[in-house]
C-alpha cells in the first residue's frame, strides 16, 4: 500500500483528484488535504505520506518553499508538483528541489494516470532495493558474527583459525599491521544479580563505546570479556600500550557510570603475527591475574640486549682474502670461527648468532658491491637466509657460512662477463624496485622481448624474474630493517609491496622470521646502530 496527500488552495481540485484516485488506485490510502503550505508541512510530519501533489502556488508558503523546507529536512517523500502555470523556470526548479514529475491544469486524465503510476513504480524499485540491501547487510552481519565467534573460539582454543581470519581481513578498512588481545573482569558483588546478565550488559557497552574506535572482535568465556583489538596503522607495537591504557579507561568509566560496576583489564603484547594470538590469550590472562592496579600488561623478560661484537676487522679479513687469487678458503673459514668464537663468549643463543652472521654476509655483500659495482647479484641472500635457519649448532653456522663465502668468492674470481642484457634489466631493478614492476616493462624498456629476457635471466642467475625482483626487494628491506624504526607498513612500501599483509608473507617464507623478530634480533646486536 502507498499513502498520498494531496495540497491545493482549491477544494474542487483537491476533490477531483481524489476521486481519480479512488477510481483507479486502490492501492492507495488517501490522506486529509492540506490547503496551503504551512498545513501540508504539518501533514507530512504527522503522516510521513509515501507522494504528495502539491500546487505550486499555494497561498501564505508556496509549494515550492514547501519543497525547500522538506528537503533541507531530508523526507523521504515523491513530490508530483500541480500547476496552473508551463512556466519552464517553475518547473526546472521543482525537479532541482526533488520533484519526481509535474502536472498542468486542468489535470489531463490520462496524463494524471500515467505520472502516478510511473512514481508508484519507483516507490517499488525503491523498496525493492532497500530490502534487499537490508537483507544483505543483515546477512553480512550474521556472517561478521559467525566469522568472528569462530576467530575468538578458535584463538582461546589455542588454534587460530587462519581461514575464518583470512575472511575477516576482507572487511577490514586497513591492511592487517597486528594486535592485541584483552581480558576485561568485572568485579561483581552478590547483589547484583545473574552474573551472565551482568556480563552481557556489560558486553554492550563495550561494544557501543568499540564501534567507533578500531576493529575488534568480543567473547564471554568462563566469566571474563575477552577482546581481539585490531587497532588500524596509527597503533603499533611502539605506542599501543597508552593507547590501551586510554581505551581501558573509557570503558571503566562507561561501564561504572552505567552499572555501578568496576572492572580490571589485562592485555597481551603486540602481536603483529594472527598465528601467534593463542600467546596473546595466555598473556592477558597472565596480565589480569598479575597485577593489582586496574590495568596490566604482560611484559615477559626483558629481550637481552647482546654485547654488540665488533664485525670491521673480520669484514677488512674476510674482504681482502675473497679479492685474492690464490685459495684462501681456509683464512676464511678461520676468520669465521673466531667471530663465531666471539659470540658465544657473549652468551649469544643460537637464533641471534643466525642474524649476527646473516649481519655478516649483508656486509660482505655490500663492500664487495662498493668494490666490484655488482649488479647481478653473485650469491642470493633469501637463500642464505634459509640455509642459516637450518644451522641449530655453532660448528654448522660456522661450516655454513664459510661454504657461503667461499662459493661467492669463486663466483667472483671467475665472474664471466655479463650478458648485456641482464645487466641492464637488473640495473632497473635496483633502480626502481619500489615500483610496480613486470616483466614486459623491463623488456620493453631494454628494446628486447619479454620472452628472450625471462630465458637470459634464468641461464645467467638461475632464477626467474620474480625470485629475482623479491631478492632485491628484500634485500633492501634488511637494510631498513637494520636501520630500525619503520613498521611493517612502511618498509614493505619502501621496496615496493603496497600490501603489507603480502609483504610480511613473502618476508616470512623467504627468512623464516617475521619482520617484528628479525627486528628485535637486530635491535640486541646492534644497539648503536639506529
Amino acid at each position: 500500500m502507498y499513502s498520498l496527500i494531496i495540497a491545493d488552495d482549491e477544494a474542487i481540485e483537491c476533490r477531483g483528484m481524489e476521486m481519480r484516485i479512488q477510481n483507479h488506485f486502490s492501492n492507495i490510502d488517501l490522506l486529509p488535504s492540506a490547503h496551503n503550505g504551512i498545513e501540508f508541512l504539518k501533514s507530512v510530519e504527522k503522516y510521513h505520506p509515501d507522494i504528495a501533489i502539491v500546487d505550486i502556488n499555494m497561498p501564505g508558503l508556496t509549494g515550492l518553499e514547501a519543497l525547500k523546507i522538506l528537503k533541507l529536512k531530508s523526507f523521504s517523500i515523491k513530490i508530483i508538483i500541480n500547476t496552473a502555470y508551463n512556466d519552464f523556470d517553475y518547473i526546472q526548479e521543482a525537479i532541482a528541489l526533488g520533484a519526481s514529475g509535474y502536472l498542468l491544469k486542468p489535470i489531463e486524465h490520462q496524463n494524471f494516470i500515467d505520472t502516478l503510476n510511473r512514481v508508484l513504480g519507483d516507490i517499488d524499485r525503491e523498496r525493492q532495493h532497500s530490502k534487499i540491501f537490508q537483507e544483505t547487510n543483515q546477512m553480512m552481519e550474521r556472517m561478521k558474527k559467525a566469522v568472528g565467534d569462530d576467530i575468538m573460539s578458535s584463538i582461546i582454543l589455542g588454534q587460530p583459525n587462519e581461514e575464518s581470519f583470512h575472511i575477516l581481513c576482507q572487511t577490514l578498512p586497513e591492511p592487517y599491521q597486528g594486535g592485541i588481545f584483552a581480558a576485561v573482569l568485572p568485579v561483581l558483588s552478590k547483589e547484583m544479580g545473574e552474573p551472565s546478565q551482568c556480563l552481557s550488559e556489560i558486553e554492550k557497552i563495550i561494544s557501543a563505546e568499540l564501534y567507533a574506535l578500531c576493529q575488534y572482535q568480543i567473547k564471554q568465556y568462563q566469566g571474563i570479556i575477552y577482546l581481539y583489538l585490531i587497532l588500524g596503522s596509527k597503533v603499533t607495537r611502539d605506542n599501543y600500550q597508552p593507547w590501551a591504557k586510554n581505551i581501558a579507561s573509557v570503558l571503566a568509566g562507561e561501564i561504572l557510570k552505567k552499572m555501578k560496576v568496576t572492572v580490571r583489564f589485562g592485555f597481551s603484547q603486540w602481536k603483529e603475527e594472527f598465528g601467534k594470538m593463542h600467546e596473546a590469550f595466555r598473556e592477558c590472562n597472565l596480565a589480569l591475574h598479575r597485577e593489582e592496579n586496574e590495568v596490566g600488561f604482560f611484559d615477559e623478560l626483558k629481550s637481552k640486549t647482546y654485547a654488540a661484537v665488533p664485525i670491521d676487522q673480520c669484514l677488512d679479513v674476510i674482504s681482502n682474502e675473497m679479492m685474492k687469487k690464490s685459495d684462501s678458503s681456509g683464512e676464511i673459514k678461520r676468520q669465521v670461527e673466531q667471530f663465531l668464537k666471539k659470540l658465544e663468549e657473549e652468551s649469544y643463543t643460537i637464533d641471534v648468532s643466525r642474524v649476527a652472521i646473516l649481519n655478516l654476509l649483508l656486509s660482505v655483500y655490500e663492500r664487495m658491491k662498493s668494490q666490484y659495482g655488482l649488479a647481478a647479484l653473485p650469491f642470493s641472500c633469501i637463500k642464505e637466509m634459509q640455509e642459516l635457519q637450518k644451522c641449530n649448532t655453532q660448528q654448522e653456522l660456522c661450516d655454513e657460512t664459510a661454504r657461503a663465502l667461499q662459493i661467492f668468492r669463486e663466483r667472483l674470481q671467475t665472474k664471466k662477463i655479463q650478458n648485456a642484457y641482464v645487466e641492464e634489466a637488473v640495473l632497473y631493478i635496483e633502480k626502481n624496485y619500489q615500483k610496480d614492476l613486470s616483466l614486459d616493462e623491463i623488456a620493453e624498456k631494454i628494446g628486447i622481448s619479454s620472452f628472450y629476457l625471462s630465458r637470459l635471466i634464468k641461464q645467467q642467475l638461475k632464477q626467474n624474474f620474480i625470485d629475482l625482483l623479491t631478492e632485491i626487494r628484500l634485500r633492501h628491506a634488511l637494510q631498513l630493517i637494520r636501520q630500525g624504526g619503520d613498521t611493517v607498513k612502511d618498509i614493505g612500501k619502501s621496496v615496493g609491496y603496497s600490501n603489507s599483509n603480502y609483504f610480511y608473507k613473502v618476508f616470512k617464507k623467504a627468512t623464516g622470521m617475521t619482520v617484528g623478530e628479525m627486528r628485535d634480533y637486530f635491535r640486541q646486536i646492534l644497539p648503536m646502530e639506529k
